[in-house]
């Protein structure tokens, strides 16, 4: 236990410092721009009718296309060097669009941005998973989705200080966001070349003899360049498969919702200048609360579907209320802290479900990208659902957020009756034929072993 301890620490100062404030720059830009919304953010670059949607769905396409295929090439593009390659032209992107001027400009920064960020997700979710035994993933990668919530937190916080730049040296306050966002990322890129590993079938000479590498895979794993199309095609033959995309996909638009246009709600309320801001984050704040309960429970207690479930139902309270009873500022404002609070653990919950339920390794990474790429092309439903026209009630948005957070649930409950039958169908078999097969051939049936429970 003591050595397992070791190795574990030694994983956490490679992995867990960089790859979390990344990840916290990466979601800060998504925060942001919503926080500079709410401001003089259109009336400096002379947005008009939908076009700060079009800026935040122009990021989107390429976006998706490199989230999916980063995901399951990443052994071949070496994490090591694609993360903090990606994490350094994010950063001078970010920087560049501090001279944005119009509509034009702006479009194409966001269109660059999407395509250098799409491959971060996949690729430090599956490092994770590469990296991490099942029984303590949770925790880290809640640790690592936290960045979400409290990117909102300190953005929405921050943002209001920015503006009180408005003006110096010709820079209005979301210009000087933008600007010092882009050079602190430029500058958090650099330390990943030398501290973030690769996969752990590659970099497993970090771990020094035979016996840490097994304690710390856990398991017997198929080697990485035993690369087949069946193991990348996989995830579109199950039907497991198919309920971990739709619930992550269904879960997340309630929470982009309160993500992208909290501040612009908080704004219909009547409320204006940094009050906006700062009343964003209080919902943010009960996310990072609920978050690290659940990481606890999820690791020492093993649940998975078992906190998923109650979350969803709570974020489906809080879409009911703030649907049903928009006219009232207290409930609405109340809604999104259901909202926003227990949408932050559902994405980590989800992932780290499939992450353990899924095998051999291609197609592990092929799963996690598909419910990646789910989740976050959910992201690019939520952000055309509140045209101007819709304000103050936005309830074509709301009612979304409410079907979809349905889905969610009625998803993720056919996914634990699919678990729970399959199980009951492994126990029940008492003899499966497979002693013909050698180790690496045993080691490729993945989560199909008959051994394996879900």
């Amino acid at each position: 236990r003591s050595l397992y301890g070791q190795i574990l620490r030694r994983i956490d100062v490679r992995l867990l410092p960089f790859a979390v404030t990344v990840y916290f720059f990466s979601q800060l830009d998504k925060h942001n721009l919503g926080q500079a919304h709410a401001r003089d953010f259109d009336a400096d670059l002379h947005l008009k009718g939908n076009q700060f949607a079009g800026l935040l769905s122009i990021y989107f396409p390429c976006y998706l296309i490199l989230h999916y295929i980063s995901g399951i090439f990443l052994a071949q593009l070496r994490p090591r060097r694609l993360i903090p390659t990606t994490v350094l032209w994010c950063g001078v992107t970010t920087f560049c669009l501090t001279f944005c001027t119009n509509f034009t400009q702006m479009a194409l920064g966001r269109l660059l941005l999407g395509m250098f960020e799409g491959s971060l997700s996949p690729c430090i979710t599956i490092l994770f998973a590469s990296w991490y035994p099942m029984e303590k993933i949770a925790t880290r990668l809640m640790l690592l989705h936290l960045a979400s919530p409290i990117s909102g937190l300190i953005g929405a916080c921050v943002t209001a200080g920015f503006y009180q730049l408005d003006g110096m040296d010709g820079l209005q306050g979301w210009q000087w966001m933008f600007c010092v966002e882009g050079l602190t990322t430029i500058l958090i890129s650099f330390p990943g070349y030398w501290l973030l590993p690769n996969l752990v079938e590659q970099d497993g000479d970090r771990f020094k003899t035979n016996g840490e590498r097994q304690i710390q895979r856990g398991k017997s794993r198929v080697p990485l360049n035993d690369f087949t199309w069946h193991q990348v095609l996989r995830p579109f033959t199950e039907l497991k498969i198919y309920l971990y995309s739709i619930t992550a996909a269904s879960s997340q638009v309630a929470s982009s919702n309160i993500a992208n246009f909290g501040p612009m709600i908080i704004k219909e309320m009547g409320y204006e200048g940094a009050k906006i801001n700062l009343l964003s984050a209080g919902p943010l704040a009960l996310s990072v609360f609920i978050m690290l309960i659940c990481a606890v429970l999820a690791d020492r207690k093993g649940m998975r579907s078992s906190l998923l479930l109650p979350c969803l139902s709570l974020i489906t309270i809080g879409q009911f209320l703030i649907f049903f009873d928009i006219h009232s500022k207290s409930v609405t404002y109340g809604a999104m802290y259901l909202i926003a609070g227990f949408s932050g653990p559902c994405n980590t919950l989800i992932t780290v479900w499939c992450a353990g339920n899924i095998g051999p390794q291609y197609t592990k990474m092929a799963t996690l990208a598909l419910c990646l790429l789910s989740h976050t092309s959910a992201t690019l439903i939520s952000v055309n659902l509140f045209p101007p026209t819709d304000a103050p009630l936005f309830w074509h948005a709301h009612l979304a957020g409410l079907i979809c957070i349905v889905i969610a649930i009625v998803s993720a409950s056919l996914l634990t009756l699919v678990l729970w039958f399959e199980n009951h169908k492994r126990e029940k078999k008492a003899f499966w034929n497979l002693e013909h097969l050698s180790n690496e051939e045993f080691a490729r049936l993945g989560d199909r072993h008959p051994g394996i429970r879900y």
